[in-house]
């Protein structure tokens, strides 16, 4: 039996070494130590409880079964306690439990009566006695080979470290087929490429065959042993057999794109999309998701994942991250000692069809995505780290509204609030909520309950400003009351008891206020890309820009050629800003994509800052414009 470390990828045969390996390089844990026999997910407080919890393992005494809840999506491998205390929490919401053992018909709704009944009736608190459909699977033993004497690590003598990493047929097997895999979801080759590639592979392979028959049937003859025909058989046999090319022929298991498919499934981690019907009458109405407790299920086995997890340091004197704010602060699921997850959901329409052309608006699909925020901003923003979460004609959202559509996402968001997912590294389960929507104003006046219209009266979802005052008033005067949590609970308590379509810009309220730990007031934040870099940043510039032009510090080509010439390196390469169109003046703008304006912004200082006399107002402006784009 191979012996595997919970912590980290040590591996070996011997019982004794693991149990060492442990204790010598993890200790304890954050609630003790782990058991090392594979499934078996207790934690002991001592070296003593550690010893004879493993010698109730050798003895056979199964204490750890995956077991299933009748009341919701539970079913997690753990111990009679543990799951005692899972029930505890629906008998506390007075939800009915029925009995868990076999030939009982017991239920009650009320915690006192449903643990005096399993204490006096049911004293055996054995798997084996659970009503069959409750267990999923009891915890595999060890065989009798494999019961060496385990003992506590102060009787081990010497630390064996073995690594089994001999290749086999089956290992090359899965190599060749994460090949494959890697050519369709990383490189987006196509299935019909992928194909031909496999069938010329497949070709190769008999060649190659050909050639290593006729190279033993050389060396035979060489050697005198020509006469031994049954050698050369067993010698072409094995060869053959050991040929990693032979999975791709049709009859094999690589060979064709639906066996492919089955084989990913059966032996990779591929959590399939699930499509869900929105009306009954026209089922070509679906909404299609993809299990976000599923995925992070996965995700939290990764080594990586996990240390950003443990690694959640907490910043002082300065803003740094999401994690310095008092939003997050003030969360008290998040920002509480225990593990948690923040989840960051992202929200857009995006066209399948020319935007231009006459099917432009038919195709047009909502789409939501989620990354796991507590990763380090480096990894945050890489585009491997963002998840599909669901995928939804815009259509079908305008008919039947957010609330229905986004269902499947808001009920696995309830369940990782209260229950939360296992995490074997920390013997506990790990609870999460969304930290905040990312969107642009559309999406997240839409998705947020407000109207979707920028040219109604109220207009703003960060405070109640109308469109009057903005005429009259400015920000810094105090005059325009800021949303709060309160005001819009108010505002969608009164649409619930009048006909009235709107009150202060609120049409309805928000699916995801469903969340003890997210409110519509604090969870979508400002549009940085929209609100900034293509609003604000081009029209501010074209201000400055014509204003420096009119003292003639520079001419209006002097500018673009400097622009031109400014060698921008790595990645502002890319993102170089085109030169200033001539009618910026008349237009207001300079235009531009978000990414030109933010290089132009940035380097503006080094570009033409030599033409300007120090001292100048509007050139302290355009300094003072670059720092505040820097913050945000």
């Amino acid at each position: 039996m191979t012996w595997h470390c919970k912590f980290c990828r040590f591996e070996t045969h011997n019982s004794k070494a693991i149990v060492r390996h442990i204790h010598e390089n993890h200790g304890r844990g954050r609630r003790g130590f782990s058991c090392v026999y594979p499934g078996c997910l207790r934690v002991l407080r001592s070296s003593v409880e550690f010893a004879s919890h493993l010698e109730n393992h050798k003895k056979g005494n199964s204490e750890v079964a995956q077991i299933r809840c009748e009341l919701c999506s539970y079913s997690e491998p753990t111990n009679f306690k543990e799951y005692f205390i899972h029930l505890k929490r629906h008998l506390r919401q007075r939800e009915t439990v029925n009995c868990l053992f076999v030939g009982c018909t017991f239920k009650s709704r009320v915690l006192s009566t449903f643990t005096a009944h399993t204490s006096r009736y049911h004293q055996s608190t054995a798997f084996q006695n659970f009503r069959p459909e409750l267990v999923v699977r009891c915890n595999n033993q060890p065989t009798a080979n494999d019961q060496d004497d385990i003992s506590d690590s102060t009787s081990s003598s010497s630390v064996v470290l073995e690594q089994d990493s001999s290749p086999n047929l089956k290992s090359v097997q899965r190599r060749i087929a994460s090949l494959f895999l890697r050519l369709q979801a990383v490189l987006h080759v196509s299935q019909s490429a992928i194909q031909e590639i496999v069938d010329d592979l497949f070709e190769i392979g008999e060649c190659s065959g050909q050639v290593i028959q006729q190279s033993i049937e050389n060396i035979l003859t060489g050697h005198d042993c020509t006469s031994v025909e049954s050698l050369k058989s067993s010698l072409i046999e094995v060869f053959q057999s050991a040929d990693p090319l032979s999975f791709l022929s049709r009859e094999g298991p690589l060979g064709t794109d639906y066996k492919r498919q089955a084989f990913f499934r059966q032996n990779f981690s591929v959590i399939e999309p699930v499509e869900y019907v929105l009306s009954t009458q026209d089922r070509t109405h679906t909404v299609v998701y993809v299990s976000i407790l599923n995925v992070l299920t996965e995700l939290l086995k990764r080594e990586e994942i996990l240390q950003a997890l443990n690694s959640q340091v907490e910043h002082c004197g300065g803003y740094r991250s999401f994690r310095d704010g008092d939003y997050f602060k003030g969360n008290p699921l998040l920002s509480g000692e225990d593990v948690s997850l923040s989840i960051t959901l992202y929200i857009d329409d995006f066209e399948i069809c020319n935007p231009l052309g006459t099917s432009r608006k038919k195709h047009k699909i909502c789409a939501v995505y989620w990354v796991v925020a507590n990763l380090p901003a480096r990894h945050r923003s890489a585009l491997s780290s963002v998840y599909l979460a669901l995928l939804c004609k815009t259509d079908h959202i305008r008919s039947y509204g957010y609330t229905r559509v986004l269902e499947p996402l808001i009920k696995d968001l309830k369940h990782l609030e209260t229950v939360g997912l296992f995490v074997e590294r920390f013997a506990c389960n790990v609870k999460g909520t969304v930290l905040y929507v990312a969107a642009d104003n559309l999406a997240a006046h839409g998705l947020g309950g407000f109207q979707e219209s920028f040219n109604v009266d109220k207009f703003c979802r960060f405070c109640l400003a109308s469109r009057k005052d903005i005429q009259t008033s400015d920000v810094t005067s105090g005059n325009f009351v800021l949303r709060s949590c309160e005001s819009f609970d108010e505002a969608v308590k009164v649409l619930s008891h009048s006909e009235a379509e709107c009150v202060d810009g609120i049409k309805r309220d928000c699916p995801l206020n469903q969340l003890t730990g997210f409110h519509t007031c604090q969870g979508f934040p400002p549009d940085f890309l929209h609100d900034v870099l293509e609003g604000i940043v081009p029209v501010e510039l074209s201000l400055f820009l014509g204003d420096l032009i009119s003292k003639r510090y520079f001419t209006f080509d002097e500018l673009n050629k400097e622009i031109e010439t400014f060698p921008f390196k790595h990645s502002d390469k890319t993102n170089r800003p085109h030169k200033i169109p001539m009618t910026f003046r008349r237009n207001g703008s300079i235009g531009g994509n978000g990414h030109e304006n933010w290089s132009l912004v940035r380097f503006l200082p080094l570009i033409i800052g030599h033409h300007v006399p120090e001292g100048d107002q509007t050139w302290e402006l355009v300094l003072e414009l670059k720092d505040l784009v820097e913050l945000l």
